[in-house]
């Protein structure tokens, strides 16, 4: 049975890539067990259980190690060291050897055990995380993204480097409440609602700002995804945080100057159309203007022509304007003349064209088939508006019309049609 629990141990030291060893104080004697010649890469003549020999195997940046460990035996000390070294046939290895003082009577050292464990495999896959650690480290620097997971059952939130600088948080600071209070205020509540519900499944894609010490914000954006367990049970959340405050100060600029832009145009349009609408209507009485008349009676005329309908022109002068001109000044003649317009269009009503064809005359035309009495009839009023005074600050105002007509005649052109009109 004892020799059986022995194959077993040297079984298991190879398996773990384990030897132990002990150090006889007393005798000054060393004792491997055989799986010391695997680790060291040699044979029993090559080592010899030697310690002195130990040296040949050292890695030349771990020669120190080496001598303290001698130390440590000699003065009796436990340690717990992680060396290299460098096998028979080149081949470099990471070891970590720790050691363990047995007492005889009295408390007094007797021996010193060890184990010599060839942690090659452990420390290249270690360093291998290291280096893809710091690939993503180096990329998310590079790209300013950071990422965190929150563990929810620990309420314990691990950060990556960039996340902690985009934060200007510590390591210790690992509790999700902390890094909400680093939140401003008013978008607290909506990280707190997107943490809730990604943990019910939703994922999320928020905006928000951090407050700096300078009284300015940092703009963040932050994607967060559920964080599932073997059993498909929610536990977390995985996910990424970036700083985008260069990107959303200059959107903010954008849309600043968009806005002016805007201004700028609307004010642009605004004056195109007040210049279009001074090209063809008068900028006083508001009535279409002599260009808007010509306009209207040659596409009227070429209309009645080609439908064999038509209309009457009448054109009306409004004698006494400029004698109020004279006397009581532009102003006054100014609102006289507005008063006039509105008397003429409220006789008239909708559906008239009336335009100012200059100064004091004004040129009406009246659209339908209607007889030499209708026409008169419609003289006959607008001359009638004026029989009385109206009153202009303060003053009496008495005004006379003049009006002439012409009956549209295919064979007259619409040149000939304005002058017979006046």
């Amino acid at each position: 049975m004892y020799d059986q629990l022995k194959e077993n141990i040297i079984h298991a030291q190879e398996i773990a890539k384990t030897s132990s060893w002990t150090y006889d104080i007393q005798k000054d004697e060393y004792f491997y067990t055989i799986e010391i010649f695997s680790i060291l890469g040699c044979k029993f003549e090559e080592f010899d259980y030697k310690l002195e020999n130990y040296l040949d195997f050292m890695h030349p940046e771990y020669i120190d190690t080496y001598k303290k460990i001698c130390e440590y035996i000699k003065e009796c000390r436990e340690f717990d060291v992680e060396y290299k070294i460098i096998t028979k046939n080149g081949e470099e290895k990471y070891i970590h050897e720790r050691s363990k003082i047995l007492y005889g009577e009295n408390r007094k050292p007797i021996k010193l055990i060890g184990i010599v464990e060839d942690i090659t495999e452990t420390r290249l896959y270690q360093d291998n995380l290291k280096k893809i650690g710091d690939q993503l480290n180096y990329a998310q620097r590079i790209s300013g993204v950071g990422s965190f997971r929150y563990d929810a059952i620990k309420n314990e939130v691990i950060a990556s480097e960039v996340a902690l600088s985009i934060y200007d948080e510590s390591k210790n600071n690992n509790n999700i409440e902390s890094y909400i209070k680093s939140a401003h205020p008013d978008d607290q509540l909506m990280i707190i609602e997107a943490t809730e519900n990604c943990l019910m499944g939703k994922s999320y894609s928020i905006k928000y700002r951090i407050p700096q010490r300078n009284k300015t914000n940092k703009y963040v954006l932050a994607k967060g995804d559920p964080l599932y367990d073997k059993n498909n049970k929610i536990v977390g959340i995985i996910g990424s945080i970036q700083d985008i405050t260069k990107e959303e100060l200059l959107q903010q600029e954008l849309e600043k100057k968009n806005e002016k832009l805007f201004i700028v145009k609307s004010a642009a349009q605004e004056a195109n159309k007040k210049l279009e609408r001074l090209a063809k209507y008068d900028e006083l009485t508001g009535l279409p203007n002599r260009h808007c008349f010509k306009e209207k009676i040659s596409s009227l005329y070429k209309h009645v022509k080609e439908n064999n309908t038509r209309f009457a022109l009448m054109m009306l002068d409004i004698e006494g304007l400029d004698y109020i001109n004279y006397s009581l000044g532009f102003e006054a003649s100014e609102k006289a003349l507005i008063e006039v317009v509105s008397k003429v269009r409220s006789f008239l009503g909708e559906g008239m064209f009336l335009s100012r064809y200059s100064d004091n005359h004004f040129a009406l035309i009246v659209q339908g088939r209607k007889t030499k009495g209708d026409y008169d009839k419609i003289a006959e009023g607008l001359i009638n508006l004026f029989k009385n005074s109206f009153k202009v600050d303060n003053f009496a105002i008495n005004l006379t019309i003049n009006i002439g007509i012409c009956i549209y005649d295919k064979e007259i052109g619409a040149d000939s049609y304005i002058r017979n009109a006046k």
